[in-house]
């Protein structure tokens, strides 16, 4: 399915908006997916319910191993996104938008078809993109660098859409 934007590109598009994505990004943009404050409260909630964690599994030891899997289980998902928080980039570049996270996100130019950036100061931006149909995706940022990239990608799908 061909979207609105592909026609407009096969229009000239760039005439009446300016540069297009893939040349405004030819020089990649690239930063932490989450800003400090964010950090922060991942660590200290993680740090939190692993101490709660531990303070219970001592007091009952009889636990049955089903439940001890189960749990072990959610700890290693709670670590991995924890992980994946602290140590994510969000990229964007000629071919599109991407953050590393347990599954890569990424997103082309021409995919596309709308795009907000939703401006949290003390907590992480982000951009959330739609394909016109289905869900949208939405990056994260920790960086001024990638917020200003964030706004120039919003400001471009508003003029063109």
């Amino acid at each position: 399915m061909k979207c609105r934007l592909d026609r407009l590109h096969s229009q000239g598009v760039e005439d009446i908006v300016g540069a297009l994505p893939e040349q405004m990004f030819a020089e990649p943009v690239s930063g932490p997916a989450y800003k400090k404050g964010t950090k922060f409260m991942v660590i200290s909630t993680v740090s939190s319910v692993l101490t709660y964690g531990l303070k219970v599994a001592l007091g009952a030891p009889d636990v049955a191993w089903p439940v001890a899997v189960l749990v072990l289980g959610a700890v290693v998902v709670m670590l991995s996104s924890a992980w994946f928080m602290l140590t994510g980039r969000t990229t964007i570049d000629r071919h599109g938008v991407r953050q590393d996270w347990l599954f890569d996100k990424r997103i082309a130019w021409h995919e596309i078809a709308r795009a907000k950036h939703v401006n949290w100061p003390h907590l992480s931006s982000r951009l959330v993109v739609s394909r016109g149909l289905g869900p949208v995706k939405a990056f994260h940022s920790g960086s001024e660098a990638v917020d200003a990239a964030f706004a120039r990608i919003d400001a471009y799908y508003r003029r063109v859409l």
